[in-house]
């Protein structure tokens, strides 16, 4: 309750309406943006921003609508209609106001290994990069399979992030229920767009409103900062490659139930535990005191940007020195009230942070913390679970997406 308060304060301080901006050949970057696009002149080619997602579809999937709704939502959205050119040195948003967009199909149903190619294609999908000049910034692909059908998406994320997928997933949904039923588009038109809130976070980090923001990330992160130095087999690469796997297990409902209970008599979140125990794992691999791990947020404190698709994820450093006579329960205090301090400091972007810290640049590493703590609902992770209407069945397409951004 503390700390939905706290957040909510911290919303109404910073909820300055944002406005339509003139129209113009170009706009300016957000600073998250300026940022990825720096990273993408450096790393050319690198398909490390991509946000890629593939679902198994079952059912009698009408292509006609299903195509009509994703243009739908191209037109609706400019961000998917958004390019980036240099002018005068500097890049810039560049919007088509009109753009045809396709979703392209290839059929694998007379192919006997047909699953295996699906895998394959979807793999080879994730790791085509982006050329950021060239729009759209987003491929849909349909593979046809004997028995089914399986849906490849895959977005830069200058122009998205996971909430922008919950905000396209959804809006399909309703365009494509709508059109079966030879209906209207019954979404309601959007106040802003991606351009607009661009054009309000520069103007807020340019005024007095941000400074104390901004303090209390300069101070949290003062002094030499820790770098993570986990036993490896090999050498660390020169530059960072990317390459990386994903590794799934569960928990017993045992151990989930005592989580949860340490939660609730430590009063702290379930985040805040798991934040605690990554830290005590990684302090026991590196016997190093002083750990920072990041975690994303979803940036769209303000209530303008609901329903909006766009780069608007901000991640927050969460720095903690920890000492080997506490107990648990110390550290978990401790953890909560960094958690607690990040949410309500949130809007601060975390690349105006980093160009601030002057930080020596390691090519071999991300900036400030090179592991990642990442908890997601099962509503929020289950993008798939809003489409199961108009008599289809999707769920998750598993594939070896062979990319990582972090440790």
């Amino acid at each position: 309750r503390q700390l939905a308060e706290l957040i909510e304060q911290a919303k109404k301080s910073d909820s300055a309406e944002i406005v339509p901006v003139n129209p113009q050949n170009h706009y300016a970057l957000s600073h998250a943006q300026k940022r990825l696009w720096i990273l993408e002149q450096v790393e050319q080619g690198a398909a490390a921003y991509n946000i890629p997602r593939a679902w198994l579809v079952e059912g009698p999937l009408n292509i006609s609508a299903f195509q009509k709704a994703f243009q739908t939502v191209v037109d609706r959205h400019e961000s998917l209609r958004t390019g980036f050119i240099v002018v005068d040195g500097e890049p810039q948003q560049q919007i088509h106001q009109q753009m045809t967009f396709r979703i392209e199909t290839l059929d694998l149903s007379q192919q006997t290994d047909a699953e295996a190619q699906a895998k394959e294609y979807a793999r080879q999908e994730a790791a085509t990069p982006f050329d950021l000049s060239q729009v759209p910034l987003l491929r849909v692909k349909l593979l046809k399979l004997p028995t089914h059908q399986v849906l490849l998406l895959n977005m830069h994320h200058i122009i998205s992030d996971a909430g922008s997928l919950d905000v396209l997933a959804k809006e399909v949904l309703m365009l494509y229920s709508a059109y079966l039923d030879g209906k209207d588009n019954p979404l309601p038109p959007l106040k802003i767009q991606y351009k607009d809130f661009s054009a309000w976070q520069n103007t807020l980090l340019a005024s007095e409103k941000i400074k104390a923001h901004q303090d209390y990330w300069l101070h949290k992160l003062a002094g030499d900062l820790p770098v993570l130095d986990l036993p490896s087999d090999y050498t660390r690469p020169t530059l960072k490659t990317f390459n990386g796997q994903t590794q799934r297990f569960e928990l017993t409902e045992n151990i989930t139930n005592r989580l949860n209970q340490l939660s609730s008599t430590r009063d702290v979140s379930l985040f805040m535990v798991l934040v605690a125990l990554v830290k005590v794992l990684l302090y026991r691999y590196t016997m190093q005191k002083e750990i920072i791990v990041g975690t994303p947020m979803t940036g769209r404190s303000h209530v303008d940007l609901e329903n909006q698709m766009g780069f608007y994820v901000n991640m927050l450093a969460l720095r903690d020195t920890l000492q080997p006579t506490d107990s648990f329960a110390q550290l978990l205090e401790q953890v909560k009230q960094t958690c607690t301090e990040a949410y309500v400091h949130q809007i601060y972007p975390f690349d105006k942070l980093v160009e601030e810290l002057a930080l020596e640049r390691d090519m071999s590493r991300a900036a400030l913390f090179d592991v990642m703590v990442v908890q997601h609902t099962q509503e929020e992770q289950d993008v798939a679970g809003v489409l199961n209407q108009a008599d289809l069945r999707i769920a998750d397409f598993d594939f070896a997406n062979q990319t990582s951004k972090f440790d």
